[in-house]
C-alpha cells in the first residue's frame, strides 16, 4: 500500500457518508431537511476521487496524467450520473417538482467534491 493515509481519509469519508445515510433514512431527515442531500453527494464526490486515487496508484506503469484534476473529476462525474440514473430506476418521480435543478445541483456538487477529494488526496499523499 503506497499511502496508507489516503486510505484512512476514503475510510473515514465513507464511514461518515454510511452513518449519515442510515441515520438519515431511519429518522426521514432527506424529506425533513431537504438539502441534506447536498453535502452528501459532496462527501459522496470527495470520497470517489480519493478511491480512484488509491486504485489509479495501484496500477503498475499508471501514467501521471490519469491521476490530473480532469481524469479524477471526469470519473467523479460518470459515477454521479450513474448514481443519478440509479435513483431514478429506484422510484424517485421525472414529475417531481424541481427533479431537474435537483439533480443538476447533486451533479454539481458531485463534481466540487471531486475537486475537493482530489486536492486532499494529492496533498496528503504527495502524488503530483
Amino acid at each position: 500500500m503506497r499511502h496508507p493515509i489516503l486510505l484512512w481519509f476514503l475510510f473515514t469519508t465513507v464511514l461518515v457518508m454510511g452513518v449519515v445515510h442510515i441515520v438519515s433514512l431511519e429518522l426521514y431527515l432527506y424529506w425533513r431537511f431537504p438539502w441534506l442531500d447536498i453535502p452528501m453527494h459532496l462527501l459522496g464526490g470527495v470520497a470517489v476521487a480519493l478511491a480512484l486515487l488509491l486504485l489509479l496508484q495501484w496500477i503498475p506503469r499508471m501514467p501521471r496524467r490519469y491521476l490530473a484534476l480532469f481524469p479524477i473529476v471526469m470519473g467523479v462525474l460518470v459515477v454521479g450520473l450513474v448514481w443519478e440514473v440509479f435513483e431514478i430506476w429506484a422510484g424517485i418521480p421525472l414529475i417531481e417538482p424541481g427533479f431537474e435543478r435537483d439533480m443538476l445541483l447533486d451533479i454539481c456538487m458531485d463534481i466540487v467534491g471531486g475537486a475537493v477529494g482530489y486536492v486532499v488526496g494529492t496533498s496528503v499523499a504527495s502524488i503530483e
